[in-house]
């Protein structure tokens, strides 16, 4: 809700740090904390998803954070099959979102999540 709130990058890198250094304590939480990261993505990105690009870069920045941040998770998950499943309804929403609508801007990010479910 942090980032939702203040849309800072600075935020992610301390999320994916938690998320690192508590790697077995944070995957017990991992579907709530990866769905809650869906959420303020998608929210982020509002209506009209071409224009947090347009907005400045800020924004663009701190979304594709989140979007880092949610590999982060899925990285740390890759030995818990069980919690990799539970997660992984919670990324598709985000993999739909971005290529639903043509948000270009995070293809890369996007398609690094694909990669990191379909290869782990």
């Amino acid at each position: 809700e942090l980032i939702r709130e203040t849309e800072s990058d600075d935020l992610n890198g301390v999320v994916q740090k938690l998320i690192c250094e508590y790697g077995e304590q944070v995957a017990e939480h991992a579907d709530n904390i990866t769905s809650h990261l869906v959420e303020t993505f998608i929210k982020f990105l509002g209506d009209n998803p071409e224009t947090i690009v347009d907005d400045g870069d800020d924004k663009a920045m701190t979304a594709a954070g989140i979007l880092t941040t949610i590999e982060t998770m899925l990285d740390v998950l890759e030995d818990y099959e069980q919690i990799m499943e539970r997660v992984e309804p919670s990324i598709l929403l985000v993999i739909n979102h971005v290529f639903s609508n043509s948000v270009v801007d995070f293809y890369e990010e996007v398609l690094s999540l694909v990669y990191s479910l379909t290869c782990s």
